[in-house]
């Protein structure tokens, strides 16, 4: 049988953003909070503003926050941001199939949605949860329970697709089973999923 519903991480699952983000984050450092060290990698999956209240001082929190949202956004105008290999296909098979996908993301709703309807990937995607919908976010599992609520979806008879170890931990806490994208070979990974739900399908 088929999974009620997919629930889909964003950045580096279904976008290539990673360099992107990482660059938005040193340009906003580089001015608001000079010397921080940083390591992206440690970050992964998290919202910007909790990522940046570790990093910058409160005073100064707000204008890092706007700064490196609007530098990531740019890109994203600029049309920098890409979809990975093999999510376009993924999508569209749930589309054909009834299976609805939706977006659990630490993004903010105005960044997400920006790129979504900038790669057209809005079309198949049946709602979100937003870095700004719940209190705590990413590795903690109420995004997706929020995501889960939203859409009366049981847990156990979805799928989370995530690409970070502090998103894994987030959709396997709210009771998610959950494929992990492999980071140099996205497009396997697709490919692994769709022959599982094929499976599945057959079942």
């Amino acid at each position: 049988m088929l999974p009620q519903a997919v629930l889909f991480d964003l950045d580096d699952t279904l976008i290539a953003s990673a360099p992107l983000h990482e660059a938005a984050y040193l340009d906003a450092l580089a001015r608001y909070a000079p010397g921080t060290p940083f390591r992206y990698e440690e970050f992964l999956g998290m919202p910007t503003r909790a990522v940046l209240a570790r990093l910058v001082a409160p005073e100064h929190l707000e204008r890092a926050l706007s700064h490196k949202q609007s530098h990531y956004r740019q890109a994203v105008a600029e049309g920098r941001v890409l979809p990975l290999p093999g999510c376009e296909q993924i999508l569209a098979y749930l589309a054909e199939q009834g299976v609805p996908s939706y977006i659990v993301t630490g993004a903010s709703r105005q960044g997400a949605t920006a790129v979504l309807q900038a790669l057209h990937l809005n079309r198949w995607i049946a709602g979100a949860v937003f870095a700004e919908d719940t209190p705590r976010g990413k590795p903690h599992p109420d995004p997706y329970l929020q995501c889960l609520a939203n859409h009366n979806l049981e847990a156990s008879r979805c799928i989370a697709v995530e690409d970070s170890p502090q998103g894994a931990q987030s959709a396997r806490a709210a009771g998610l089973p959950t494929v992990v994208i492999h980071p140099r070979n996205p497009e396997a990974t697709y490919q692994t999923l769709h022959q599982l739900l094929d499976h599945l399908k057959r079942d």
